[in-house]
């Protein structure tokens, strides 16, 4: 069973880096945070649209740099998908 969540897991990774999901700022945007992986240096700014509910409506986020492993976008692109 190890195995094939290992397999998923990978084949997820690849599928966000061949194709980049929620990758940028969103237009329009009334919120942003910037965040700081001190573990491996990567540094990344969130952006997002909150509604009059404070329910968010959309998501983006880019790096600002990128200093530890390629997995990392991927799964802050994963990450946004969930929010």
């Amino acid at each position: 069973m190890n195995d094939l969540i290992n397999d998923l897991y990978q084949e997820i990774i690849l599928d966000h880096g061949r194709e980049p999901r929620n990758f940028g700022e969103c237009e329009p945007h009334n919120k942003s945070a910037d965040g700081h992986n001190p573990l491996c240096g990567d540094n990344l700014k969130l952006t997002f649209f909150l509604n009059d509910q404070n329910i968010i409506e959309d998501i983006n986020f880019s790096l600002i740099s990128q200093w530890g492993l390629s997995q990392n976008p991927s799964r802050s692109q994963i990450t946004s998908n969930l929010t």
